[in-house]
């Protein structure tokens, strides 16, 4: 588990660090690479990282909800960082405001893909017939 991830995540299972840090690194080439976030999030290895790390969330009892707000939070450090690369000068107010609503398109699709896999498939128990 590497830096800067461990002080960040401190409270997380390493095991879920990983899985944060494989996920970061998946929308971090799909923004280099200008890959949608449905291109990014379909590659095996992403894919089962994210089902990994709701597997880990659901053990530790957390709630789906909670793994929302979880990656609701990751999207608002992406965009911190962004906008202190403005600050610094590497990227203009511009390209912020487009890499930032390409992140948010990224986590939607985090959460999409882990709304689905999060609940179960057969929800006839949750139907009587």
């Amino acid at each position: 588990m590497g830096e800067p991830y461990q002080s960040r995540f401190a409270e997380l299972l390493p095991d879920l660090v990983d899985n944060l840090a494989q996920m970061l690194e998946a929308i971090n080439q799909g923004l280099k690479r200008s890959l949608s976030p449905s291109e990014v999030f379909s590659v095996p290895t992403i894919q089962r990282t994210i089902e990994e790390h709701i597997r880990l969330r659901k053990r530790e009892g957390i709630d789906a909800a909670s793994v929302i707000r979880e990656y609701q939070v990751l999207a608002i450090h992406l965009s911190q960082f962004l906008a202190s690369l403005v600050e610094q000068g590497n990227i203009t107010i511009h390209d912020y405001v487009q890499l930032n609503v390409q992140v948010q398109q990224y986590v939607d699709e985090l959460i999409r893909i882990m709304v689905r896999n999060f609940t179960p498939d057969d929800r006839s128990d949750n139907n009587p017939s």
